[in-house]
């Protein structure tokens, strides 16, 4: 994870590294106002769903993901 050059937003890639389809949760510990999947170049691809603190991530075999997260009040 990362801090974005502007803003409060934070920055994580995930990836699949065993070649097969996967389903997961990520959970930050701290809630979640949104949440989107992103390119290489930060730009968007399309919103995530959030559940809190968490989201719900499906990944192809050995698929690249970057998401940006937006913190919301505690």
């Amino acid at each position: 994870m990362r801090k974005g050059a502007e803003g409060d937003d934070l920055f994580g890639r995930l990836y699949e590294a065993y070649g097969r389809r996967a389903a997961t949760r990520l959970d930050v510990g701290r809630p979640l106002a949104s949440a989107a999947e992103v390119e290489l170049l930060v730009r968007p691809l399309g919103q995530l769903e959030v559940d809190g603190t968490a989201l719900a991530l499906s990944f192809t075999p050995f698929e690249v993901k970057t998401v940006r997260l937006s913190l919301g009040s505690a």
